[in-house]
Formats: structure tokens, C-alpha cells, sequence
């Protein structure tokens, strides 16, 4: 969420859509006050829940599928807490992170970041090549 890509983000009654221009990736943040599934469902980008505190975006999520991301091993008990304010002028969001993950980190990881409304920006629609994709997994390793 912190790359330089372009993301579109979608808000429903009941949860929020973000397509992210990075290998199709899309999210789906649940606003209907559901349960992470059991730790067994794993998946890539995650499970999603989300609430409002006041006009902040509060994403807690958890069940993330093991692998490598950027270059960089991720475990199963992953948990990312991440928040989504907009700004005064309500040109750009301001994003911050908290990222643990005990298998991997020994401590918690955070970081900031700003995306700024760009409404010229396309997502560029580039498939991901899978040949591509599994040799940088490979190699990165």
C-alpha cells in the first residue's frame, strides 16, 4: 500500500474495494462487523476487517498466506494494522501502518505514507506474467 501505484478505492455499505495496479492485486476491507475466518483460511492479500473511528479508516488484518514479498519471507501469523484519514482539504489520505510478524520481524514494523488524489493517473492494466512473477520468487530466495 505504500508503493508509487496507482489505487482505486470503492466504498460500499458494507465494505471498502481497493484495486491496487501491482499484479491485479485487489482487497476487500469487511465494514459489517465480521470475524477474521479461523487461522486455517490463508490468503495472499489477507482477511480484512474494518471500522470508522471518527473519520478514520481502521483495517485490522490478519490470515495471510505464507511467501515472499519483495524479496522478503513472510510468515502465517502476519497481522497488519493499518489506518486511512483523509486529509482536511480532502485531496489526499494519509496512510500509516503497524505491521507484526513474530516469525519473521523481532519487532513491529511501521511507517507512514500520503497518497494524493490523482484522478489523471490509469492503472496502467498490466497482466502479471506468471513466468516472470515465479522466477523472482525463485531467485529472490
Amino acid at each position: 500500500m505504500v508503493q508509487p501505484l496507482v489505487i482505486q478505492v470503492e466504498r460500499r455499505d458494507d465494505r471498502m474495494l481497493f484495486a491496487v495496479d501491482w499484479m491485479a492485486a485487489e482487497r476487500t476491507v469487511y465494514l459489517d462487523g465480521r470475524d477474521h475466518p479461523s487461522a486455517d483460511e490463508a490468503f495472499v492479500q489477507g482477511h480484512s476487517v474494518g471500522r470508522w473511528e471518527g473519520n478514520t479508516l481502521v483495517v485490522d488484518t490478519t490470515n495471510f498466506a505464507e511467501g515472499i514479498y519483495a524479496g522478503i519471507a513472510t510468515g502465517a501469523r502476519k497481522h497488519l494494522v493499518e489506518r486511512f484519514s483523509l486529509t482536511n482539504d480532502g485531496r489526499s489520505v494519509d496512510y500509516s501502518f503497524t505491521w507484526r510478524d513474530p516469525q519473521y520481524l523481532a519487532e513491529p514494523m511501521t511507517g507512514t505514507y500520503r497518497w494524493n488524489y490523482r484522478p489523471d493517473l490509469k492503472p496502467s492494466d498490466v497482466e502479471c506474467d506468471l513466468v516472470l512473477a515465479s522466477r523472482y520468487v525463485r531467485e529472490a530466495r
